[in-house]
């Protein structure tokens, strides 16, 4: 897969005989995009690439109907940016359902203060988005139309370990090795 100034997350949409079942949210775009690792199939696992001058990491895991399990998520993207001086994550999760997306996070995880569904067909989602991400709400976008965009849910935090416990994805084994080549030594998450 190449990608040439942007990349669409969640990635599986974008990718031959595609199993996930959520549409793209979020376009990060930046230069030097690197491919690191990818699936036997050529899924992208492990990307790099420079926002405005920052060092962004993407680590990506596509769960869907063929992971074998039933953990209600179809794609887990996470993002390790550095921007202002500091270190951050961030996590969209594409479920595969407005319940799942409901029933299995924890939206009051450390300083998160619930969760909000924001409509896809709202011309004003991603400003809402945005809004609610620095309230530290967790904004979840949702359509009726399964299977073509059931939900997504997105937060940041300053570590992983609040992410991990919001959406019970530090049991993901591929992801958190994934996650892991993407630290940096001095913020390991």
């Amino acid at each position: 897969m190449d990608f040439d100034d942007s990349i669409p997350l969640p990635i599986g949409t974008e990718v031959p005989q595609n199993t996930v079942l959520a549409n793209s949210v979020l376009q990060i775009h930046g230069d030097n995009i690197e491919i690191h690792d990818e699936t036997d199939g050529g899924w992208p696992t492990i990307i790099t690439l420079e926002t405005d001058g920052h060092p962004v990491g993407i680590a990506v895991d596509y769960l869907g109907t063929w992971h074998g399990q039933d953990v209600g998520m179809e794609e887990v993207d996470l993002l390790l940016s550095y921007e202002d001086g500091e270190w951050g994550w961030r996590a969209i999760v594409a479920f595969s359902t407005k319940k799942d997306a409901i029933d299995r996070g924890r939206y009051e995880t450390d300083e998160h203060n619930g969760h909000e569904l924001v409509p896809w067909n709202d011309d004003s989602r991603f400003e809402r988005m945005e809004e609610l991400l620095e309230e530290d709400v967790t904004p979840i976008t949702h359509t009726e139309n399964h299977p073509t965009y059931p939900a997504h849910a997105m937060q940041e935090a300053d570590n992983i370990h609040t992410l991990n416990r919001m959406f019970g994805i530090g049991k993901l084994k591929t992801l958190t090795r994934r996650r892991k080549r993407l630290s940096v030594p001095h913020k390991a998450g």
